[in-house]
């Protein structure tokens, strides 16, 4: 144990962290984290990101952990300041994210301890007992000597098995306290071991029975591209990926079919079904990937699931001879590696794979419809390293059917929780996790009016973000559901709702801006970027669908616009249903 100092509780944090390598903590001040933040500035190694609201502190987090692999941190003072980081907590939790996040909180006297009443001082929640169900740990400090253990504790936690975000509530008497600055032992937190020699056996057999392999991507497989590539590209095995996952392989590459599931690709979806070994990497593998008919999902396919969180495995079962294999990826990668050498797709598995590409994973090349071309323009007019941000809505889905990711590209959205005004702030988060990638916010006119104010961000900081704004002044994707399932009622998704003049609305916050209403337009517009916020606004008609998608609960080798019989028997090795 080494000799130890004393040190105010906030300055302990700021020293901690800055020696644990994190470089910007996302925030807004309040009365109850101001000692926490004044001690983050004088710190000196960390960067304050002082955005304009709670929840798009909590989401720019998110974004950097997404991007950088490790832990990101935000604050908010307590109350209200607290409970609008909750979404963002809620976040990382269904994205799998490694967010600490540091609340205020009323001093410990003045809490209502276990009284029955609303609250015994202003600003004053049991964030702990609201945050507990979307986090892997949260605590309040209760003793500012347990603050070492608990901070390292924490820490752990995100970072260890699944990640996932962490809470530390902190008493304003606590943030003055002062705390012995050293720990005697961080090595009593357990790491993880996986034995999969009971498993190995099982594995071989699968694997050498297989003429029609397929790799399925989840959000699990970031961190493990070269494990991928080595495996996919040596063997010959073709990828699909779930919306999470579609930049871990380089969509270049021949053997790869894109996204996967209810909005997905043609191409990745016949893959899917006639496939007989399915390897799904940290894929959690729902209804959204599955189809709602699990007996019409793979029928031929031998299913390996390969997933860190054991609840996962044991929450659903595809098939009942599918092998669940609990482990890491790396573990998995390492421990296998005489098995997964076998894999070998036959000639006529390669050359189907190469048939479906071709015929189906640009379906909407040749779609003139803005947001498709504006697509597919981005594709040949990105830079070689760039990230791109999405928000929730249909600009989204022709995001992940239309955008191509290269090894250098990266792409930071919201798939689990799926969270309306994520994108804009995730361009933040993504820019301080990689300044030197070109980064590029698409977002729909609903999304981008939830997060409108940091707009103020962007200028106030000159950060060169390009915002991609689908404007079609309704609802898109709500609209489409009302389509099928409420009789085109539009209400509240086009009835009861607008959008601004987003150009000028930029321009007020000092961005320049520009207007696309055709293809050349958007070219033109895109070509003058560079170095400095930027808003393209692209007018999108109310009527421009999402195709393909699944309609009235088929299965997902039968996307809409439906194909002709003898069009889609000739893409089924398998036996199937049509309805």
């Amino acid at each position: 144990m080494g000799s130890s100092q004393k040190t105010t509780a906030t300055d302990y944090i700021a020293n901690e962290l800055a020696s644990l390598g994190v470089k910007h903590v996302f925030g807004y001040i309040g009365a109850r984290n101001a000692s926490l933040i004044e001690s983050i500035y004088k710190n000196g190694s960390i960067k304050f990101i002082n955005v304009y609201h709670e929840h798009t502190a909590a989401f720019a987090a998110c974004s950097y952990a997404q991007i950088s692999g490790r832990i990101a941190v935000a604050t908010s003072t307590s109350g209200p300041g607290a409970t609008n980081m909750l979404t963002g907590m809620a976040s990382a939790w269904c994205d799998s994210l490694p967010v600490l996040f540091l609340t205020g909180q009323a001093a410990v006297k003045a809490l209502r301890e276990g009284k029955q009443i609303r609250n015994e001082t202003t600003q004053e929640v049991d964030i702990v007992g609201m945050a507990q169900p979307v986090t892997k740990y949260a605590v309040q400090i209760r003793d500012a000597d347990s603050l070492p253990y608990e901070m390292a504790k924490a820490i752990h936690i995100a970072k260890s098995g699944r990640p996932g975000p962490v809470l530390i509530d902190l008493p304003e008497d606590i943030q003055w306290a002062e705390v012995e600055t050293d720990i005697s032992d961080k090595s009593v937190f357990d790491t993880p071991h996986y034995d999969l020699s009971g498993i190995k056996n099982s594995l071989h057999e699968i694997v050498s029975k297989s003429k029609r392999p397929l790799i399925m991507l989840g959000n699990g497989a970031h961190g493990y591209e070269e494990e991928i590539n080595a495996l996919a590209d040596d063997r010959g095995i073709p990828v699909v990926a779930s919306m999470s996952a579609i930049d871990v392989y380089d969509a270049n590459k021949s053997n790869y079919l894109g996204v996967a599931g209810n909005y997905g690709l043609r191409c990745a979806n016949f893959a899917l079904t006639n496939a007989d070994l399915i390897l799904a990497l940290g894929c959690t593998m729902i209804k959204r990937y599955t189809g709602n008919d699990i007996h019409l999902f793979a029928p031929e396919a031998k299913i390996v699931r390969v997933d860190i969180d054991e609840n996962e495995l044991d929450a659903r079962t595809i098939k009942p001879d599918e092998l669940k294999i609990h482990a890491s990826l790396d573990a998995f990668f390492r421990k296998c590696e005489d098995a997964l050498s076998i894999i070998k797709p036959s000639k006529e598995w390669h050359n189907q794979i190469h048939t479906w590409r071709k015929r189906y994973y640009c379906e909407n090349a040749d779609n003139h419809q803005l947001p498709y071309s504006v697509m597919y323009s981005m594709n040949r007019l990105r830079k070689q390293r760039d990230i791109i941000t999405a928000d929730v809505g249909s600009h989204q889905l022709w995001a992940i059917q239309s955008l191509s990711f290269g090894s250098e590209q990266k792409f930071a959205s919201t798939s689990g929780l799926s969270t309306m005004g994520y994108a804009l702030p995730a361009a933040i988060g993504a820019y301080y996790a990689d300044a030197s990638a070109d980064i590029i916010c698409v977002v729909g006119d609903g999304g981008l009016q939830m997060s409108i104010q940091e707009l103020q961000f962007l200028a106030r900081e000159k950060m060169p973000v390009t915002i991609i704004c689908m404007n079609n002044s309704v609802l898109g994707a709500i609209r489409t559901l009302q389509n099928t399932y409420y009789s085109g009622n539009h209400y509240a998704s086009e009835i009861d709702y607008s959008a601004p003049d987003f150009a000028n609305v930029a321009s007020a916050y000092g961005i320049s801006a520009a207007k696309a209403y055709k293809l050349s337009d958007f070219q033109e517009a895109f070509a003058l970027r560079g170095g400095k916020p930027y808003l393209i606004e692209v007018a999108i008609s109310a009527d421009v669908d999402t195709t393909p998608r699944i309609t009235s609960r088929r299965p997902i080798y039968d996307l809409t616009p439906l194909l002709s019989d003898e069009e889609l028997a000739e893409n089924m090795q398998v036996r199937y249903e049509r309805r």
